[in-house]
């Protein structure tokens, strides 16, 4: 695969410093009022204009809800708030709704797109940090936070596996340029999507462009670990091992990894269930 780079003069520090940047929040069956990502972004912009921050910043909600009361609420709630909006047409999954949300930014003149979940809660001080780095002339392409898991305050992002840095889609900063030769993957559907990016930017040589700006600080929960009721946590590890099967054939070149069996035990333990099991021995096959 051919390597990525630029000529290191090709853009003053006035190009990073004063490029649009698109905040694109992917949600699903969630009031767009309600969402913690959507709340703390609009209190860190205004707490980056309060203190003399002037960029040109726009929010895109791309909405992968299948309950139409969601949708219909959230196209009329995004109105009122000068957001703009997009629906999916029900639950595509995380790249595609990715994908989609960072054509239309690209479409509308972005340079900068900031990813975030729908549970992401931004520190307030997190767009004074970023256009801070950004105006340091470092010309890096992705600028990747600090994350912690919201109830026990442990870091989750970065994470270093198998010799690399690898950080979690919510909260990074991608400019325009990697999506030239790098996305997201729409064969997979919830996991692995984070891994999947970063190996792709790897592969291309982007790694070297990638800083990590601790004092950039996002909180976050996730749906994958239970307890949710049986059959729904049994339906979201059916996604789990199948997104997993797909990311470790194209990268590993084998269907399963051991970070899968842990999780079945622990599922199988947690419900007195096998059937956790048998998905897994399934989709093994």
């Amino acid at each position: 695969m051919e390597s990525y780079t630029t000529d290191s003069t090709e853009h003053s520090v006035s190009y990073y410093s004063y490029s649009m940047l698109y905040f694109l929040l992917v949600i699903y069956n969630v009031k767009i009022c309600e969402s913690p990502a959507f709340i703390s972004l609009k209190k860190a912009y205004e707490f980056f204009s309060d203190n003399g921050g002037d960029r040109d910043c726009r929010f895109l909600v791309i909405d992968n809800s299948d309950q139409p009361s969601f949708c219909a609420e959230n196209k009329e709630s995004t109105r009122k708030s000068g957001a703009e909006y997009l629906s999916m047409n029900g639950n595509q999954g995380l790249p595609a709704a990715y994908m989609r949300g960072i054509q239309y930014a690209l479409d509308h003149g972005a340079e900068w797109v900031l990813i975030s979940d729908q549970d992401s809660v931004f520190d307030r001080q997190y767009l004074q940090v970023f256009f801070n780095h950004l105006c340091s002339g470092q010309e890096k392409l992705i600028y990747a936070p600090e994350v912690k898991e919201v109830k026990a305050q442990k870091r989750i992002s970065p994470i270093v596996r198998r010799n690399r840095q690898y950080y979690i889609n919510s909260g990074i900063a991608v400019n325009r340029k990697v999506f030239a030769k790098a996305g997201y993957d729409k064969n997979l559907f919830l996991d692995y999507v984070d891994y999947d990016f970063f190996n792709s930017c790897y592969a291309l040589g982007i790694g070297s462009r990638i800083q990590y700006i601790p004092s950039m600080k996002v909180f976050q929960n996730f749906s994958g670990a239970g307890k949710n009721g049986l059959e729904k946590d049994l339906k979201r590890f059916q996604i789990y091992v199948r997104d997993g099967r797909y990311f470790y054939s194209k990268w590993h070149k084998r269907t399963w990894d051991m970070e899968m069996v842990i999780r079945c035990l622990h599922l199988c333990f947690m419900y007195h269930s096998f059937r956790f099991l048998g998905v897994l021995l399934k989709n093994a096959e």
